[in-house]
């Protein structure tokens, strides 16, 4: 932040840190509301509100970002939230990332929905090596960007990758209940197998 808005890089923490809040907020949230919408019987529901956390905040993100601001000369981060740009862009990042806090509940909760127990921790370990990877990859990528452009296309970078996110849960949301359906008559089975023997 400091090359495009002229804001020191312990400012642009404390700055950066009220989003990640948010994140962890939303996260809590949202998994409340997932569970509950479940016991409702909205069987998708986590799903839905994984896509959602995955679409939603890519407009909010992507116009944060592009928002011009300049702050003066070693602002302080009380002067940087009295500035109406920078104010809507943590806004605007907070709401996007608070919203972006579905998809972590909801992404766990939804692998122990479709998958055995014996496959659990090959799925979630599988699932893991990849999302360390694209996050690995981004930030590098990210960087090279960066350097070549300038902070705001780079960051612009990760808005690449959102974009694509949700075209893999369009899968899931389309054969969630066929495949919930599956496990839940092999637990059947193995339950009636136990009280057999």
């Amino acid at each position: 932040m400091n090359d495009y808005h002229n804001v020191p890089e312990d400012v642009s923490l404390i700055f950066l840190g009220t989003i990640l809040i948010s994140t962890l907020i939303g996260t809590i949230v949202f998994g409340y509301i997932g569970d509950n919408l479940y016991k409702k019987g909205n069987k998708k529901a986590r799903v839905l509100l994984a896509l959602m956390g995955n679409v939603i905040p890519i407009p909010l993100l992507f116009i944060a970002l592009i928002i011009p601001f300049s702050a003066p000369n070693d602002v302080s981060i009380g002067e940087l939230f009295s500035i109406p740009g920078a104010l809507i862009m943590v806004i605007l990042m907070m709401t996007g990332m608070f919203i972006n806090g579905a998809v972590n509940g909801s992404w766990y909760a939804t692998v122990v929905d479709l998958n055995l127990p014996e496959h659990r921790g090959t799925i979630l370990a599988t699932a893991n090596f990849f999302d360390v990877i694209g996050r690995s990859l981004g930030p590098l990528i990210g960087s090279f960007v960066r350097d070549a452009y300038g902070s705001v296309y780079g960051m612009m970078m990760s808005i690449v990758a959102f974009i694509f996110i949700p075209f893999f849960w369009i899968p899931i949301l389309k054969n969630y209940i066929p495949d919930m359906k599956e496990t839940e008559k092999i637990f059947t089975e193995r339950i009636n197998e136990l009280k057999n023997s």
